[in-house]
């Protein structure tokens, strides 16, 4: 407990809310299709079965691969223009100083 860990248990508890269908019961489902979504961290479900249909799209809590509405996407391109201008300018002084000693 001291390291903040869980403590064993031979099982897995499965909590309703973890399961992607957990409000909606697929009468026995005959196929289940999955496949990724545009990001990363989500995925696509499909199930068929009987007469029902259910389509999910299923991601975490918590989307780290997304950025939020108010990420200042004009702050970071003035530092990668920034950071480019830098790059050029210790690139040339580097330039201009190996040709200086290969002359002297």
């Amino acid at each position: 407990k001291m390291e903040g860990l869980m403590q064993y248990g031979p099982l897995i508890p499965l909590t309703p809310v973890s399961i992607e269908s957990y409000s909606h019961h697929v009468q026995d489902a005959s196929l289940i299709i999955s496949t990724s979504a545009n990001l990363e961290s989500q995925t696509l479900v499909m199930a068929l079965g009987g007469p029902d249909i259910f389509f999910s799209r299923f991601a975490p809590s918590k989307g780290f691969d997304s950025l939020p509405e108010s990420f200042n996407k004009l702050l970071i391109v003035m530092v990668l223009i920034g950071l480019s201008m830098v790059l050029r300018t210790t690139k040339r002084i580097g330039e201009n100083r190996s040709v200086k000693l290969f002359w002297s």
